[in-house]
């Protein structure tokens, strides 16, 4: 599961050298649009991969594994332990603007505490306390049994959530930086979006191997068309994209396969609605 993940890091990596550089010159608007860029592409990835292991997580580990009735629990549980990746991968990023600002102290204290206090947690809570069975069976749709492995992905899940709001607490000290509904609101309507269809293809079909497949596709198809019509790449990601695609296929390629994507957004009726009011504002402005 965390290499999946581990995309989300190589995305936002490259940008901490310049936001420390930028940190170093006190230039604050540059070092905001640094980190706008990186919380974008992360998020972009991160949901997206948080939406597969959610949606298909557990029909994945049953038909990989053939025993249904072995892996239905663990199919369940990854439900619940996906979130807690989301957010460990997440306060990967915070800890990498921390390092990028010379504050890796905040890092190791952070780290210091929150490494034994999970140590403890998973081996002294007993099966018998069930401290947050009620919130995991909620999240499960079902009882727990005797299984204690959703207890202890909540418990994950919660340290990584506590985690989170002390680096972001240690970022806010040293920078005043704003985050942008933009950067979290499209992609998350997207991926709930993007799930409609394929969910309602997946169980109308017979749940083999080949429709999961077809589905799984269908369903990041849906939510970077979705995405698109939103109005969510902005130019400099379109130049990006582009980029990134040269690095593992031919020029040509990526450059029609860019301006397909382009080509598609613009069919939108929420872009032309957008671009229809704008037009009307600049004609307001002029008379």
């Amino acid at each position: 599961m965390s290499s999946i993940f581990l995309i989300t890091t190589t995305m936002t990596r490259p940008i901490f050298p310049a936001i420390s550089e930028a940190y170093i010159k006190e230039q604050k608007d540059l070092i905001q649009q640094y980190c706008d860029r990186a919380a974008k592409w992360f998020y972009r990835w991160a949901i997206l991969i948080l939406g597969i292991y959610i949606f298909f997580g557990e029909h994945i580990l049953i038909l990989i594994s053939g025993k249904a009735e072995v892996w239905k629990i663990s199919g369940q549980i990854v439900r619940v332990i996906a979130p807690a990746y989301f957010l460990k991968f997440g306060n990967e990023y915070l800890i990498g603007i921390l390092n990028a600002i010379g504050k890796p102290n905040r890092v190791l204290i952070g780290t210091a505490i929150k490494i034994p206090v999970m140590i403890v947690l998973f081996l002294l809570i007993p099966v018998e306390i069930q401290i947050f069975s009620p919130i995991v069976e909620m999240i499960l749709g079902q009882p727990l049994s005797n299984d204690n492995f959703g207890l202890y992905a909540t418990i994950f899940f919660m340290i990584e959530l506590v985690f989170a709001i002390y680096l972001l607490v240690s970022i806010k000290q040293h920078l005043r930086l704003k985050i942008s509904k933009q950067i979290w609101i499209k992609p998350t309507i997207s991926c709930i979006l993007g799930m409609i269809l394929p969910a309602f293809i997946f169980w109308r079909l017979n749940r083999g191997i080949l429709s999961l497949l077809l589905t799984v596709f269908l369903f990041i198809f849906s939510y970077y068309l979705i995405f698109m019509w939103m109005d969510g790449m902005e130019e400099s990601d379109w130049i990006e994209l582009e980029i990134s695609l040269k690095g593992f296929m031919k020029d040509r390629f990526a450059e029609f396969l860019v301006k397909i994507a382009k080509a598609t957004s613009k069919i939108s009726p929420l872009i032309y609605y957008a671009k229809r009011k704008e037009d009307r504002n600049k004609e307001n402005i002029m008379m």
